[in-house]
């Protein structure tokens, strides 16, 4: 890893780090520590690079996955706690519905949608429909027309 940019300090760093950190640009981020606009790009760039800024970013990108992650497992312990309130409330409706949350979750039970369509579609292409006459039952389709006549 390169080294900390040339007169920069570690408060500096650590200032930086804390204010990229909140969700703005590096440039902002120098600039929000003092840096001139002008040079603000070049120095983010480099501030980007040092050890210490890298680690901070790192910790608080790990801190906030490991907040964030939601996992089977984690789904799974809310159920039981889901269940046992179920039981002890006596509530049979809530009972079934997480009985069949936890096999949908451990991929037991599956929801099958038919997707299948029931009847026909037409499709319309505008300009070519138009130019088809009107017959006795009505618009005429392409299928209609003899493409040899």
């Amino acid at each position: 890893m390169a080294g900390r940019p040339k007169g920069v300090s570690i408060e500096k760093a650590t200032d930086f780090a804390a204010h990229y950190l909140k969700g703005g640009s590096a440039s902002a981020a120098a600039r929000a520590i003092g840096y001139a606009p002008a040079s603000a790009r070049k120095t983010a760039s480099r501030l980007l690079k040092d050890p210490t800024v890298q680690e901070m970013i790192e910790k608080a990108r790990s801190e906030l996955q490991a907040r964030a992650s939601y996992s089977a497992d984690s789904a799974m312990k809310e159920l039981d706690q889901a269940m046992d309130f179920a039981r002890e409330t006596g509530n049979a409706t809530a009972l079934a519905r997480v009985i069949e949350l936890r096999a949908k979750l451990a991929g037991l039970m599956v929801e099958r949608v038919d997707q299948r369509q029931l009847g026909g579609f037409q499709v319309r292409i505008i300009g070519v429909d138009d130019a088809l006459p009107i017959g006795p039952r009505g618009p005429r389709t392409i299928h209609d027309v003899d493409p040899f006549s």
